[in-house]
């Protein structure tokens, strides 16, 4: 009735079907409504037979309307994201991609977060003392992470874009064998989880941790992780998994079959 703009005092006297406004295969509504319906019937299709009225929902394929698509529609599912599958993996501890998942979705704890939420908290980066502490700036930006991501990628001989969280597993080439992306997806998911814990000891404990220290135990987490792999790797890779004492998972060869290669005649 709002699309007819018809006054809603009104709409309790409009009883009739789709049924009783088609005669002999046309419509057959009043005069003073065929102005305002042109424009809405010329995109409905008529029966070739009389039909019953029904009731249909528009949203799925057979127009019924089960308990599953009534649920589509209050909450539709949500997009999958592209990086989802890279942190989720099984030789990295769930609560160490945790840290990556908060961060990329903007719910880490730091600072400005807790702000926002309305915790009176210090406003400064508990590294530098020079900033005010944000997401981007604990983890991309401040000095401590900096030297913290310029090591790994001269172990790694590669470049992290750190210009934002989304671009930090831009680093993983593709191609590559599965084991070198594990790798890859280890140094970025630990290296946060470094810098991470390493702000909590010491906003918390006053507990400074050295890059040293910080080093070590990123080099411990990311061989652990990278020798729990399941993923293989190529002969080129093992000098730049073995830089952090990953071993490497070669493939097996079931069989060797032996091919000889014989040259064709010149003639005939």
């Amino acid at each position: 009735m709002g699309l007819l703009q018809i006054d809603a005092i009104h709409h309790a006297n409009f009883s009739g079907t789709v049924l009783d406004v088609i005669v002999d295969g046309r419509w057959n509504f009043p005069d003073c409504l065929l102005p305002r319906m042109n424009y809405l019937l010329v995109s409905v299709v008529m029966p070739v037979s009389p039909l019953p009225d029904t009731l249909v929902w528009p949203h799925s394929p057979d127009g019924k309307l089960s308990a599953k698509q009534a649920m589509l529609f209050l909450k539709p599912v949500a997009p999958l994201l592209p990086w989802a599958d890279m942190i989720w993996r099984s030789c990295i501890p769930p609560f160490h991609s945790f840290i990556f998942w908060r961060l990329y979705l903007g719910k880490m704890p730091t600072d400005e977060n807790l702000r926002a939420w309305g915790c009176v908290v210090v406003f400064v980066c508990s590294f530098c003392l020079k900033t005010d502490e944000s997401s981007v700036h604990l983890f991309l930006h401040c000095p401590f992470a900096v030297e913290l991501w310029i090591w790994i990628c001269g172990r790694l001989n590669c470049t992290f874009d750190l210009s934002s969280v989304t671009t930090l597993l831009s680093c993983i080439h593709v191609p590559c064998s599965s084991q070198v992306s594990d790798t890859f997806v280890d140094v970025v998911v630990y290296t946060l989880h470094i810098i991470w814990i390493s702000r909590n000891s010491l906003q918390f404990y006053m507990d400074v941790v050295s890059q040293h220290a910080a080093k070590v135990r990123l080099h411990a987490f990311v061989a652990m992780s990278g020798n729990l792999s399941v993923g293989h790797c190529l002969q080129t890779d093992v000098l730049l998994i073995g830089s952090l004492f990953v071993f490497a998972h070669h493939r097996r060869i079931k069989d060797i079959i032996v091919v000889h290669w014989k040259a064709l005649p010149l003639h005939g």
